[in-house]
């Protein structure tokens, strides 16, 4: 007689062990190791000293205060430091996410659009602030110190064993790399958060992005008291020029459609003879754009060049000035038939036209 039963096949479940495995170096240092590591089915990252430091109370000190500073860490762009453990063979060990991508410095020497290194460059901006924000320098920034991942080419700020915070009164002494370690922090042990904006600078020039990105690397590597205070004026540096990028297209559509009523108008017979009703419109049209312009042609005041505050303000006066002459257009015509409409509307932006054409708009400063 067969028995048939419904439910859940028993299967024999496989014991779990917390015991790293295949474990094997990925990087050495001077006085670390790193190791990759599997444990319950995911690779992990243990960071430990070499033997001959692993009984010194100097270098112990070390590798606890990296993993002090990191633990307290929680940002998308900074590699997650998950604990502090005893391993055999390796002692106690750091241990930290593993990332599936290549240095940045692997990364540069690939082939990348100014797009994707733009975002990689906007992670380590994003990742800097954060930890300035704790009062945490990471004192050793540099390609070989950032991941970008595999997947979403996401930038990965790790190794924080040269780090230093203000909450520390020990084990403070010069650090960094040479290429991307600030002139005086060859000297100073007190971190400062403009060592790292140096740092930062390096990083930027290496990647090679465009124009204003060199300009922004320059101002990141200045001497100490002529370099940037701080990642957020890196930061507003960046989002003023994009707003700027933004905001051309509308500049270009502006001029473009100026210049193609007036060539349109050009080719259309002055009718002569026009009765005074219209050409008081005309007139009034004009002299109203003469009103409209005229905050603009005192803001700028002949200048050729201006601060970035002042260029956003720039760009904002005039979308509002097109906006404006609209506005201005759609009530003159109110009420007037299709040839009239057409040639006061000809005759306004024909004479806006010939006012934008003789603007010389200024440019931003870049000695700023």
């Amino acid at each position: 007689m067969d028995i048939s039963t419904s439910g859940f096949v028993s299967r024999e479940v496989p014991a779990v062990s917390n015991v790293f495995t295949e474990v094997s170096e990925i990087y050495s240092g001077a006085y670390s190791a790193v190791y990759k590591a599997k444990r319950y089915g995911q690779w992990y990252v243990l960071k430990c000293l070499k033997d001959e430091y692993r009984h010194s109370m100097l270098y112990c000190e070390l590798l606890k205060k990296e993993f002090d500073i990191s633990i307290s860490l929680s940002h998308p762009n900074i590699a997650r430091t998950i604990g502090w453990e005893e391993v055999p063979s390796l002692g106690s060990c750091v241990v930290m996410e593993f990332i599936d991508g290549v240095s940045l410095e692997e990364y540069l020497k690939e082939k990348h659009s100014s797009k994707e290194k733009v975002r990689v460059i906007k992670g380590i901006i994003s990742a800097m602030a954060y930890i300035h924000g704790k009062q945490i320098v990471h004192r050793d920034l540099k390609p070989s110190n950032i991941m970008v991942t595999a997947n979403g080419g996401n930038a990965k700020v790790l190794d924080f064993g040269l780090s230093d915070t203000d909450s520390y009164s020990i084990l403070k002494h010069p650090a960094g790399t040479e290429n991307y370690i600030s002139p005086e922090q060859l000297t100073e042990s007190v971190p400062d958060c403009r060592n790292d904006i140096y740092s930062l600078g390096c990083i930027i020039r290496k990647a090679d992005i465009n124009l204003y990105y060199k300009f922004l690397a320059y101002r990141c590597t200045l001497p100490k008291s002529g370099r940037f205070a701080n990642v957020e004026s890196v930061q507003s540096c960046i989002n003023h020029w994009e707003r700027f990028l933004s905001v051309l297209p509308a500049l270009v559509m502006f001029v473009v459609s100026v210049v193609f009523i007036a060539l349109y108008t050009m080719d259309r017979h002055d009718e002569k003879g026009k009765d005074v009703l219209l050409r008081e419109a005309i007139e009034t049209g004009r002299h109203k754009v003469d009103m409209i312009y005229r905050p603009l042609i005192e803001f700028i005041g002949g200048r050729k060049k201006i601060s970035y505050e002042e260029y956003d303000k720039l760009s904002r006066m005039m979308s509002d000035i097109s906006t404006e002459v609209e506005l201005m257009c759609d009530s003159l015509v109110k009420g007037m038939d299709d040839v009239s409409k057409s040639t006061v509307l000809n005759s306004v932006y024909l004479y806006s036209s010939d006012l934008f054409k003789n603007m010389a708009l200024p440019v931003p400063d870049s000695n700023e």
